[in-house]
């Protein structure tokens, strides 16, 4: 029977090290879009490369258009800060929300 205790541990600390090694590989795999074929997007017969139609599902496009309307408030909180800010850091931080949102809604709806 002792070899059995003595083997049982050691498999553990086998199987311990084994998982610890697994996270330091799968962090160091290159796994960029780039890379793999599979996760590329197709341009459609006739476009050229760069201009491919992506076609969104109605959970996306709800995200988007909820986003869109919650970014737009932010644009109009900033712009109100701005205006009637009593403090100049107020009205800097406004006018930094109009233009990191307007920005953030540009980009969302290209």
């Amino acid at each position: 029977m002792k070899p059995t205790s003595i083997t049982i541990p050691a498999i553990a600390i086998v199987a311990a090290g084994s998982l610890c090694t697994i996270g330091t590989v799968r962090a160091q795999t290159d796994t960029s879009i780039g890379s793999n074929p599979h996760l590329r997007s197709q341009s459609a017969p006739g476009q050229s490369p760069g201009t491919e139609v992506v076609k969104l599902g109605q959970k996306d496009v709800a995200f988007i258009q909820k986003a869109a309307g919650g970014g737009q408030q932010e644009v109009e909180n900033g712009k109100l800060a701005e205006k009637q800010g009593k403090s100049a850091d107020v009205k800097r931080i406004g006018a930094r929300m109009v233009a990191d949102h307007t920005r953030a809604n540009k980009e969302l709806t290209e």
